[in-house]
């Protein structure tokens, strides 16, 4: 590569360090991110990620707002999450529903302890119109947060020039790699060969102490939870998250099975039945899907 590390920040790109650090991720991210959305300044979009202790029962967590792995280790651990993913097409029968897609950093306090925070990034996706499979009844938002901390704003989007159900995207997120002294979201859109990515230096970073890929009923700015919206209900209503990987302090990179990990699944508010769970991890330790539980046949079911 070429450019100095002034020009790659220039384009919204990483610097050589941090890239050499991931390789393989940025060998193959950076082969379609063709084109930069730019001019768009960033605003808040209408929703939260909420982090709160999951509850370990027979070997799974549970929670009530995130199904998928975590791997989990003391704080400081882990310092970089990424994912593949296509933007997952939902049902329209439920104008409160809503899912989220990402990778992040940190936010699980029975690791991370109270203060526990997490840097993500990834999709949010929700019907606009009831009565029609179309694309036209999806909003999908691509978004970044720092959750955890009191003064969190929520969700911050991080536009690209298309972002459809079905579209292959990439997300990527670090905390203080190297001691740089910053959070760093990318996110691509492989369909279409277009990128953007945001750089904070607000120091206000992970706990680090887990790393997540996960599928999520979100919440709302003032509190409580969206319905789970169904998901690719011509798929087996499941999400597949591909290459899911986790980076630690010390540049070493390797997919989620293969740190100590935990698997959740997402239950309902009154923890009386599971809504979605992921299953097995294959792909050596990379790759899983998240399925919505035949409970009631439907995520949709809250």
């Amino acid at each position: 590569m070429t450019l100095s590390d002034t020009e790659l920040l220039s384009y919204g790109l990483p610097t050589h360090n941090e890239i050499k650090g991931e390789l393989t991720f940025w060998t193959k991210a950076l082969a379609h991110a063709k084109h930069r959305t730019c001019g768009t300044s960033i605003s808040r979009i209408k929703t939260k990620t909420q982090i709160h202790p999951p509850k370990k029962v027979e070997n799974w967590l549970r929670s009530n707002n995130w199904s998928g792995n975590e791997a989990t280790g003391n704080r400081a651990t882990y310092r970089v999450a990424y994912v593949e993913f296509n933007v997952p097409t939902i049902a329209t029968n439920d104008l409160h529903a809503a899912v989220s897609v990402w990778a992040g950093v940190g936010g699980d306090y029975s690791f991370g302890g109270s203060n526990a925070v997490l840097p993500q990034v990834g999709v949010f996706s929700q019907p606009t119109c009831t009565g029609s499979s179309s694309a036209s009844c999806q909003y999908n938002e691509s978004f970044w947060e720092i959750a955890g901390p009191k003064n969190d704003p929520g969700q911050m989007n991080l536009p690209l020039s298309q972002l459809n159900a079905g579209d292959r995207v990439y997300a990527y997120v670090s905390s203080n790699v190297n001691n740089d002294g910053d959070n760093y979201f990318f996110i691509s859109n492989e369909t279409v060969n277009n990128y953007n990515s945001h750089m904070d230096t607000s120091k206000v970073f992970s706990d680090s102490a887990t790393g997540e890929c996960i599928v999520e009923r979100p919440g709302f700015l003032n509190g409580g939870l969206y319905d789970l919206a169904d998901f690719n209900t011509n798929a087996g209503h499941s999400i597949e998250l591909d290459n899911c990987t986790i980076g630690d302090r010390n540049d070493n990179q390797k997919g989620i099975g293969n740190w100590p990990h935990d698997g959740m699944q997402l239950w309902n508010t009154s923890f009386t039945y599971v809504m979605a769970q992921p299953g097995s991890i294959f792909n050596n330790g990379y790759n899983y899907s998240v399925y919505c539980t035949t409970y009631y046949n439907s995520c949709y079911n809250q």
